[in-house]
């Protein structure tokens, strides 16, 4: 099982959100900003706590962010 962040679309989602960007995002769910940074770049596949509270900030679903790449 290989899960792979959808790194455009969250790029999108993020800059079309009412934070605007990675650095307000960031505050607004209290998470360190390279945390974020290494989501939306695709070096780093978020936990569920993360997709949850991901999400909820920017009102989508999991299947937004991520996306199944079999081995």
């Amino acid at each position: 099982l290989l899960l792979v962040v959808k790194t455009k679309y969250l790029k999108y989602m993020i800059a079309n959100s009412e934070h605007g960007n990675q650095t307000a995002l960031a505050a607004f769910l209290n998470m360190d900003e390279g945390q974020l940074s290494k989501y939306v770049n695709g070096r780093l596949v978020p936990g569920v706590a993360a997709i949850n509270r991901l999400c909820g900030a920017l009102e989508c679903q999991p299947g937004d962010l991520l996306t199944y790449e079999p081995d």
